[in-house]
C-alpha cells in the first residue's frame, strides 16, 4: 500500500492519550479535532529527521504517540527505552554509528528509531511491512505480501493521515 505520507528518496515512508499530551507537552487541536500530542520540542525533531531521512514527520509523530504517548522516559515490557521505544541492545552499533550517547536523550532517540524505521522500509519496500517488522511482528513480510496489516500499522499510518490534515497536507 502506497500513501502520499511517502517522500522522495523513500518513495513511500510515514494514539497518543490527551493525558500524556498534558504531562509530555501541549496538545493542539485543529478546528476537524485533530490533536497534536506530542510536544513541540519532538515534533521539531521529527521534522529534523523526517528532512535527513526523507520520511514524513508526522509518521514519526504518529510512532512516538503509539509507542511512548510522548513520554520520553517511557520503558517497555522487553526493556525498549524512550520516545520510540528503541531496544538498545539491538542497535548499540546504529547508536554508535550515529553518536547518540544516550538512548533516553530524545532527540537521538527519534534519530535512532528514524534510522531503524528508514532501513525497514529499503529491506521491504512497504509502510505497513516496515512498519510491522518496527513493532517486531514476526511474520510481518508474509502479512504485507497479503496486505495483512496489524492493528499497529494500521493505526500508525491512519495517525499519521490526520497528523498531515492537521498540519495543513
Amino acid at each position: 500500500m502506497k500513501y502520499k505520507i511517502f517522500k522522495k528518496a523513500i518513495a513511500g515512508m510515514a494514539l497518543g492519550a490527551l493525558a500524556s499530551a498534558m504531562m509530555f507537552g501541549a496538545a493542539e487541536e485543529s478546528s476537524s479535532g485533530i490533536r497534536e500530542e506530542i510536544s513541540q520540542e519532538y515534533v521539531n525533531y521529527c521534522q529534523e529527521a523526517g528532512e535527513k531521512y526523507k520520511i514524513c514527520p508526522e509518521l514519526l509523530e504518529a510512532i512516538i504517540e503509539t509507542e511512548s504517548n510522548g513520554n520520553p522516559d517511557a520503558v517497555g515490557g522487553y526493556g525498549e527505552i524512550g520516545l520510540m521505544q528503541i531496544y538498545l541492545e539491538r542497535h548499540e552499533e546504529r547508536a554508535e554509528r550515529l553518536g547518540v550517547s544516550c538512548v533516553k536523550d530524545p532527540r537521538g532517540n527519534i534519530f535512532l528509531g528514524t534510522d531503524y524505521l528508514a532501513e525497514l522500509f529499503l529491506e521491504h519496500g512497504d509502510l505497513g511491512t516496515a512498519l510491522m517488522a518496527y513493532n517486531g511482528t514476526r511474520d510481518a513480510a508474509d502479512r504485507g505480501d497479503r496486505g495483512d496489516y496489524t492493528d499497529y500499522a494500521k493505526e500508525i499510518m491512519e495517525r499519521a493521515r490526520q497528523l498531515e490534515r492537521l498540519h495543513g497536507k
